[in-house]
């Protein structure tokens, strides 16, 4: 995990957000799988878990567009 100090420039949210985010996700999954039964069917996948996941996805969400400019500054030239 990234320490502290640079996490709010690494994820792009406090910690203490990031948190609230992960509880605040796996109440819905679970919620959404009390209602679609069928979506409880088959091997239960474990690649990745809930957590990696989420902050895979608020880093890639914070470093986007400084590689989509990036991209778009180098090939414009």
């Amino acid at each position: 995990m990234i320490n502290s100090k640079n996490y709010l420039r690494q994820v792009g949210v406090p910690e203490e957000q990031f948190t609230f985010l992960l509880n605040r996700l796996e109440q819905e999954i679970e919620k959404d799988l009390q209602n679609n039964k069928m979506k409880k069917r088959g091997v239960q996948s474990k690649v990745m878990p809930t957590e990696s996941k989420l902050h895979l996805t608020l880093t890639y969400l914070r470093h986007y567009p400084t590689f989509s400019n990036l991209g778009s500054n180098l090939w414009n030239q």
